[in-house]
């Protein structure tokens, strides 16, 4: 059964019922405690902060597939400042000024 994670982001539900949900191999939480990684920030909107999120899934897939019905896939969005992005290198880096630019703009 699919859940969205983004209850336990959000604080609507709490970390140990968003762990503690099955998935094909177990819980949530087994695949990071069998590799012994927890990640380095909470999972959580207040620890990280970002000025914009955008989830996207389709719930009850299998059973509009069965169904035959049709229906809408969201393909674009469009934010509310657009930036003109030209790059004049022939190699680009994690760690170039471009990804830093777009990194600082996006976290305002």
């Amino acid at each position: 059964m699919y859940w969205p994670y983004c209850v336990v982001w959000s604080y609507y539900a709490g970390k140990a019922l968003g762990m503690s949900r099955p998935d094909g191999r177990g819980t949530f939480e087994s695949d990071p405690h069998a590799i012994a990684y927890q990640g380095p920030l909470p999972a959580s909107h207040i620890h990280i902060i970002l000025s914009a999120h955008y989830e996207f899934y389709i719930e009850q897939g299998k059973q509009l597939e069965h169904s035959g019905k049709t229906i809408g896939v969201v393909t674009n969005i469009e934010g509310i400042r657009w930036y003109k992005v030209e790059v004049r290198d022939d190699y680009v880096t994690s760690q170039s000024l471009i990804i830093q630019f777009i990194s600082q703009k996006s976290s305002k």
